[in-house]
């Protein structure tokens, strides 16, 4: 509803000034020209002009994007929700799983790497897409090649990369693909109109016992815009999406 407002408030605004501003100066300049003795004022003419050539501005404005997040209660909502602060419970253990990802990501990376330059790598590669086509009649296509790829990887990290760590707190903890945690909540969200309002947690499970490592939220908030656009498949202008974000990003190892 407030998207229709205020599309129809530029539209309603851009016509009447529009339409106002050039019949006000075409009868100005021909009353000036019935009236010869009157002298034209070059003041008078610039602020005449500039009027004139405001819908111009208006039109290059909104073909720029305009967004009207100020007026948007839900921005000032956003803006709370910022305010909220990053914790860290434990840094020394968070440090600690922090580098063991890192090293999970490194090694996937080498694989992903390998794929294209290393032959023994490209030789268990074509072993394995031998044995998951050996019963299919048809040429894959390429997202499926890519998604063939990915669960190779998947697969030659758990085989070969399976790491067992003892932390400083005693604790065993072993990470998997991607660097994700066996027993990991990683990303409870809510979408609500325009806030995406999410949250991280991050721990291990020791049997029954949870220890939290850190916790980060990340709010972000779909700025709500209009583009003025030249006719396309999508027709003329349209909403454009723009994103805003508070937060810490800094542990999004997804």
């Amino acid at each position: 509803m407030l998207e229709f407002l205020f599309v129809f408030f530029l539209v309603f605004i851009f016509f009447v000034c529009t339409f106002s501003i050039i019949v006000f100066f075409v009868f100005t300049i021909i009353h000036k020209l019935r009236h010869t003795n009157s002298k034209i004022s070059l003041k008078s003419l610039i602020i005449k002009l500039s009027l004139f050539l405001f819908p111009i501005y208006i039109v290059l404005f909104v073909a720029g994007g305009c967004s009207y997040q100020y007026i948007d209660p839900q921005y000032y909502e956003f803006k709370r929700l910022c305010e909220k602060t990053f914790i860290v419970y434990d840094e020394k253990l968070f440090q600690e799983v922090k580098i063991l990802i890192n090293k999970k990501v490194t090694l996937i990376r080498d694989i992903e790497e390998g794929l294209n330059n290393d032959k023994k790598i490209q030789e268990l590669y074509l072993e394995y897409k031998k044995e998951i086509l050996k019963n299919k009649d048809r040429q894959i296509s390429e997202w499926e090649e890519i998604e063939m790829r990915r669960a190779f990887i998947r697969k030659y990290v758990n085989d070969n990369f399976e790491y067992l760590n003892t932390l400083s707190n005693g604790k065993k903890w072993k990470i998997d693909f991607l660097g994700r945690l066996n027993e990991f909540d990683f990303y409870k969200a809510k979408k609500y109109d325009r806030i995406f309002d999410g949250q991280a947690l991050y721990y291990f499970d020791d049997k029954n016992q949870i220890v939290l490592i850190a916790e980060t939220r990340l709010y972000e908030y779909l700025i709500p815009s209009y583009q003025l656009r030249l006719p396309s498949d999508a027709g003329p202008g349209g909403f454009v999406q723009n994103f805003d974000y508070c937060g810490s990003r800094t542990f999004n190892w997804r």
